[in-house]
């Protein structure tokens, strides 16, 4: 049996200013239930630096702080988590509407196309029978491009921010 191998990332702090969102001050205002939120350069120097690492690996966060900075690793765990929940709930209702039109375009299709087979039938409009056809065929590539492909580009999104979720975090 394969064992997982870890892929690292280093995260470079200067100032309590590059960790935190610039409308929130410290891990003081967290404590005060002020709303801290980590900010979004360093996930996104997250998510751009994950892109090449294989998926089934486990991931740790280097964080290199300069030494005039004192960071609870509990309170950054729990704000980076926090902030990855939000996008990862936002991706799982785009996936459940992606999965829902995809379905309903499905079923226009069929429709559309046993609409033309009665056209076929009953009167012989070929010129109303091929449009209907083509619109079918639309319809249904329509809910293959959802299910097949904007579906597994969420997901790949999905699995980076997982990936982020459930990383280790270090200071040095």
């Amino acid at each position: 049996m394969k064992s997982k191998s870890t892929d690292s990332v280093d995260v470079f702090i200067n100032k309590e200013a590059d960790l935190y969102n610039r409308y929130t001050f410290s891990e003081k205002d967290y404590i005060k239930n002020i709303s801290t939120r980590i900010n979004g350069e360093v996930i996104e120097y997250l998510i751009n630096e994950i892109k090449t690492f294989p998926i089934n690996n486990t991931l740790n966060i280097n964080l290199i702080i300069s030494n005039n900075i004192y960071i609870d690793i509990k309170f950054i765990e729990g704000i980076i988590k926090e902030n990855i929940t939000k996008d990862i709930v936002v991706i799982n209702k785009t996936l459940r509407k992606t999965h829902f039109k995809s379905i309903i375009f499905s079923i226009v299709g069929m429709l559309l196309i046993g609409v033309t087979q009665i056209f076929q039938l009953i009167e012989k409009r070929y010129s109303l029978n091929e449009f209907i056809i083509v619109m079918s065929w639309v319809s249904m590539w329509k809910a293959v491009d959802l299910i097949f492909f904007e579906r597994a580009d969420l997901m790949k999104e999905k699995t980076k921010l997982l990936k982020i979720y459930f990383a280790k975090i270090f200071l040095k």
